[in-house]
């Protein structure tokens, strides 16, 4: 039906090697490199499907691996599947797809579908023709693939190595060519997880959106490239900096509570021996306790949680904590 041999030897000169637009499955070394030494030993025995360009002329559709390995083995002619000439680009799309029939990574999706999308066809043409080849019910879906698609290819190497899901993929969206640079050049420096890398880039976006500035704009005030070039400080130092860094800018609010707070945290530990603990989010409970190791310590604890200055700023404590539950300004937005 769809082809027009199925089994045929053509020299290796014949098919133009430079056209990859059917490229689309993943890279995988290790397999690469298992089927480079089948191949070596017994030959290619899974033909290449081939579409006719022109007389005698031909391009890729499935087997981009199996054509490399051929190349570097210096094979003169390898076997093909040959396609029926003007085949509609539904017709070979859904060759490729039955030629691969692994499920698709997600990377592999994003990939494919931004090839259909470059090819011309639109969301709900995409889905309605090959839904159950990729796995999509709706065009909204189909075009969120198609949105991620257009990321620089070094951020999307990030994110499928890093195993994003669609819905972390989209969170990136929005962002500068110059913006994905510099946050895929951070990411590789410091070896970010995904979810740290994540993260960050929330934290970045809301306080361009609160301040009215670009990401790009928010990352050079901040500093954070500064702190991630800084030589005295190890790899999680660096990553708790810069998440500090911007958990302050994003809760300047809350950043101004806490501060009062740990302050009048250690005056009382210090005068008093009574320790606290409370959330920096203000979404918990403030913890208080006392360590006595020791009967004879009881009335010294209790003389000196009755001193009217530790008093003082115990009341001073909690009011803070109090005033920073009403007016969480940052988180209530």
């Amino acid at each position: 039906m769809y082809f027009k041999t199925k089994f045929q030897q053509l020299p290796l000169s014949s098919i133009n090697q430079e056209d990859t637009l059917f490229c689309f499955a993943d890279k995988d070394p290790s397999y690469f490199n298992v089927l480079k030494l089948s191949i070596a030993k017994i030959g290619i025995t899974n033909p290449i499907v081939v579409q006719p360009l022109s007389p005698g002329k031909y391009r890729v559709i499935n087997g981009f691996k199996r054509l490399q390995i051929a190349r570097e083995l210096n094979f003169s002619s390898l076997p093909v599947c040959i396609l029926r000439e003007n085949l509609s680009i539904f017709e070979v799309l859904t060759v490729l797809f039955l030629s691969h029939p692994q499920p698709l990574s997600f990377g592999e999706k994003v990939r494919i579908i931004g090839i259909m999308s470059q090819l011309g066809l639109s969301s709900s043409q995409i889905c309605n023709n090959f839904s159950s080849f990729l796995g999509i019910d709706s065009s909204f879906v189909c075009e969120s693939y198609i949105r991620i698609s257009h990321y620089r290819p070094h951020l999307l190497s990030y994110i499928f190595s890093h195993n994003f899901s669609l819905k972390q993929a989209l969170i990136i969206e929005g962002l500068s060519f110059k913006e994905q640079d510099t946050l895929v050049s951070l990411a590789s420096c410091l070896s970010l997880k995904g979810y740290d890398f994540l993260n960050i880039l929330i934290d970045l976006k809301e306080i361009a959106t609160r301040e009215g500035k670009s990401v790009y704009e928010v990352i050079e005030s901040t500093g954070i490239l500064d702190i991630g070039k800084d030589v005295k400080l190890t790899r999680s130092q660096k990553i708790d900096s810069i998440k500090k860094t911007l958990k302050e800018r994003r809760y300047p609010c809350l950043t101004k509570v806490n501060r009062e707070l740990d302050k009048l945290r250690r005056e009382i530990q210090s005068s008093s021996g009574l320790k606290f603990i409370w959330d920096e989010g203000l979404e918990g409970k403030v913890k208080a306790f006392i360590e006595i190791t020791h009967t004879d310590d009881v009335k010294k604890v209790v003389a000196n949680l009755s001193n009217e200055d530790n008093l003082a700023l115990l009341s001073r404590f909690l009011e803070v904590y109090y005033e920073g539950l009403q007016d969480k300004k940052d988180t209530d937005r």
